[in-house]
């Protein structure tokens, strides 16, 4: 919250100098004692805190203060009239004991993000013990406060029957809840008349979200509710260049979304950045550069395989493609192996649809293990479809997804794959979503974008030379090792 100018400073007196920092190391200590003395609302943090609706959202770009302000919210609520400062105290209109809960997409988000917020502006002596580790009942995931306060953390990951039960004052959700969750906490906190917060950025499309709340809002028709749209440039603490490095990597829809909070709609195709610039004539395969197989096990349907080699200048290129239809998982290993002879390759590792980690309840085992079985060791791909086709259209924006000609089934699906808006009646469909329908080699591709592999690593000396020469070269110095497993997440 404090800038120093450190050039003035330097100007001062050996003795003043002195008593600046002696007063630093006061501010210092006042705020470890309780950080909230320090944190004051930008304008639309103010207008979001002063809502007295009992649905309030705070729909904002990343690194808005979205997740801030609604953690501020909850303890001006949770805390002591006398542990705020002035500035925050009108703020206040619950007294006694609250009871809150918060709701995040997964523990790992709420750990990382929610908890990490709230350890770091809540008042340590406001809780029992004094500290979080004595307030935080970490087995229950419930955090208690000296005058009776207590806030629960759950996950959308849990089935919504796990959400029931308790009577609340408030419940927050920290990103875009599924409609089932949602409805299950609405009851909770319906006996004391209670609070529902929403603070997200709306990343999947026009969702039940924007049909049942946003849309709703813009018209009127909503009642006892107050929507805020934040942008991130509206964020005064966030500078210019860190907000371009946040929204690098995205695409043009999804940075929209996330730098202004607005409901983006995904419509008709998924990647109109794929044309004519990604296909490449079909050639051979550089020597020494690693090769990945991304694998759509598709036994109803199409199994699908795609092969793909990395270039130093981590471009992924598509060379080959498998689409099988009625094959079992001994035919679909086998094509699979039968290609690598072609090609005279050996992959560095496969990634498979995480379904396939699924036990079949007559055998009790699953398609991993099976292809396995058959010399085709895999692992799970991560199946976030909205960031999946992010990462998939950032890589074609940029060209660093190529395809060669030769892949027609491949090109034919990039042409048609369609956003499809959910049905109105669905209640569990949380988001905007492409149409299911002749996808199965883009899942694979998905899955092998997803696992962001690492580049090929290339020494200084080599940077002005060709990617073919390169790889020749690493080739001689022995590089290309046969069992080499590159890093799979980064």
């Amino acid at each position: 919250m404090y800038e120093i100018d450190v050039e003035a400073l330097s100007k001062l007196s050996p003795r003043e100098q002195e008593e600046v920092g002696e007063l630093l190391e006061k501010l210092s200590s006042l705020a470890t004692e309780n950080p909230l003395r320090h944190w004051y609302p930008h304008e639309k943090q103010a207008q979001f805190l002063s809502s007295r609706e009992r649905f309030k959202w705070m729909l904002g770009g990343n690194q808005s203060g979205k997740t801030t302000v609604c953690t501020v919210d909850d303890l001006i609520q949770a805390c002591d009239e006398e542990a705020l400062p002035d500035h925050l105290k009108p703020f206040k209109y619950h007294y006694g004991p609250f009871k809150w809960r918060v709701v995040g997409p997964d523990f790992d988000i709420v750990e990382m993000v929610v908890m990490d917020k709230m350890k770091a502006l809540v008042p340590p002596y406001q809780l029992i013990g004094n500290s979080w580790d004595n307030g935080y009942d970490a087995k229950h995931r419930v955090l208690r406060f000296k005058n009776g306060s207590t806030c629960q953390f759950k996950t959308y990951q849990q089935e919504a029957w796990t959400h029931g039960g308790a009577t609340l004052d408030r419940v927050r959700f920290d990103e875009e809840p599924p409609r089932d969750i949602f409805n299950e906490n609405k009851i909770r906190v319906m006996a004391r008349r209670g609070d529902l917060l929403v603070a997200m950025t709306p990343v999947q499309g026009l969702t039940w979200m924007h049909e049942d709340f946003y849309e709703p809002y813009t018209v009127g028709r909503l009642q006892n509710a107050f929507v805020q749209l934040v942008d991130m440039d509206e964020n005064p603490h966030i500078s210019e260049e860190a907000r371009e490095e946040t929204l690098m990597g995205y695409s043009r829809e999804e940075r929209e979304a996330r730098r202004t909070g607005a409901f983006v709609h995904f419509h008709g195709r998924v990647f109109p950045e794929f044309t004519t610039e990604q296909v490449i004539p079909q050639d051979d395969i550089p020597v020494g550069l690693p090769v990945y197989v991304g694998i759509d096990p598709g036994i109803r349907h199409m199994a699908a395989v795609v092969f793909m080699y990395h270039t130093p200048d981590d471009t992924l290129v598509v060379f080959e493609e498998l689409a099988l239809k009625d094959m079992n998982v001994a035919e679909v290993a086998t094509a699979i192996k039968e290609t690598e002879i072609v090609y005279g390759i050996k992959p560095s590792w496969y990634v498979i649809d995480p379904s396939a980690r699924n036990k079949q309840h007559v055998t009790g085992r699953n398609l991993q293990l099976e292809y396995a079985d058959h010399g085709v060791l895999t692992f799970p791909g991560q199946n976030d479809v909205a960031t999946g086709i992010s990462r998939v259209k950032v890589r074609l924006e940029n060209k660093k997804l190529l395809v060669m000609a030769n892949c027609t089934e491949t090109i034919k699906e990039f042409r048609q794959y369609r956003w499809s808006k959910p049905p109105k009646q669905s209640p569990n469909d949380p988001k905007e979503a492409p149409i299911k329908k002749d996808d199965h080699l883009l899942d694979a591709i998905r899955y092998l974008v997803m696992a962001r592999p690492y580049r090929p690593q290339i020494k200084r000396e080599d940077q002005m030379v060709d990617p073919l020469t390169l790889a020749a070269w690493e080739e001689m110095r022995g590089r290309n090792k046969e069992n080499d497993l590159p890093g799979m997440f980064v």
